[in-house]
């Protein structure tokens, strides 16, 4: 249950991911400051998370910000 509170969060311009422990991928859009509802959450099996992310986002590889908790 702990595990669930540690979460790596990798930001681009309106864009949220946010991955736990356990490998669930959850992503965000924020707008004007508020997050709405998660609008989709995979299993990430690979240990390289932010090259996962990456390839998610079409190799765009600008502003990435890593917020380790």
């Amino acid at each position: 249950m702990l595990d669930d509170l540690k979460l790596i969060s990798i930001t681009t311009a309106n864009h949220l991911w946010t991955a736990n422990l356990r490998g669930y991928l959850m992503y965000e859009i924020r707008l004007s400051g508020l997050c709405m509802l998660i609008l989709r959450r995979k299993k990430v099996d690979e240990l390289n998370l932010a090259e996962k992310i990456v390839d998610a986002f079409g190799k765009n590889k600008r502003i990435l910000e890593f917020l380790v908790d």
